[in-house]
């Protein structure tokens, strides 16, 4: 053999060599793990608690809770969001506990390891004002007790909702069903228990004259794990007097506000409330 062809035989050999061991410009670059993809959370609220549930992502090593009272909590610039914390190194599903009761909290997880943190998962919201029982719920922020259902539904245990068709009925129908403290709400009573789940103009707008924004909103206006399958299509009775005579204001849970006041009349819902004990 020719000396061009014995070095021909060394460089080649050694270039083998070289490719086999991860050298030669970086491969093993490929070997490095990305961030971890952003997780999917869900929440359950309870009476001033509450519960926050995620899947698990490919190469995290562990995840990270954001939570604040205002939305859109941002985890690089948490803390200058109100009622903000962040808590390290959770596990799913983690149990938030003594939230206050008025506040609407808003919660991202995210997930971690070595090389970095991921983007945040959807937010979810809690409300810990309410307190359930089976047929009834209590929201502890206004001191109401509440029928889940709208009058003529029937409370399913099994499948922890409201079944069937609500029935239309007169104002005179509705106040001769009162009994054991249950009647027809106030006005202001009623508006409490409308939510906006877009916090158009307000979570919880109260008395506000507008109501709920309607983009990104679906009906109906409340909170739906303490109100299920709350028919919309048409206002509920109050026991307020409009400023014209003989009439009564009606709420409109489309919408979630004061919408216009009857003579008694109307067949229109009725969603019965009492004090709590």
């Amino acid at each position: 053999h020719s000396v061009t062809d014995a070095r021909c035989a060394l460089v080649c050999g050694a270039a083998v060599i070289v490719s086999a061991c991860g050298g030669g410009g970086g491969s093993g670059d490929g070997d490095v793990l990305p961030a971890p993809d952003a997780p999917t959370a869900s929440s359950q609220s309870s009476l001033g608690s509450g519960e926050i549930t995620w899947g698990p992502v490919g190469q995290a090593d562990r995840y990270n809770l954001y939570i604040a009272t205002e939305p859109g909590i941002d985890p690089d610039n948490y803390a200058a969001f109100d009622g903000a914390e962040m808590i390290a190194d959770v596990a799913s599903p983690y149990e938030l506990s003594g939230l206050d009761l008025e506040p609407v909290y808003h919660a991202v997880v995210t997930a971690e390891n070595e090389v970095g943190e991921s983007g945040p998962s959807n937010e979810v919201i809690l409300v810990p004002r309410y307190e359930l029982s089976g047929e009834t719920v209590i929201d502890r922020a206004s001191g109401m007790e509440w029928r889940r259902c709208a009058y003529g539904q029937t409370w399913s245990a099994s499948l922890e909702t409201c079944t069937g068709s609500p029935d239309r009925i007169t104002r005179d129908e509705a106040q001769s069903l009162a009994t054991d403290g249950w009647r027809m709400p106030a006005r202001e009573e009623m508006l409490s228990i409308v939510f906006c789940a877009n916090g158009e103009p307000a979570y919880f707008p109260g008395e506000l004259d507008e109501p709920c924004d309607s983009e990104g909103r679906d009906p109906p206006a409340v909170w739906p794990p303490a109100f299920p399958s709350t028919p919309y299509e048409i206002g509920y009775h109050t026991d307020t007097v409009c400023s014209f005579d003989e009439t009564w204001s009606i709420v409109s849970f489309s919408a979630g506000y004061y919408a216009f006041c009857d003579d008694g009349n109307a067949l229109i819902y009725l969603r019965q409330a009492r004090r709590a004990d």
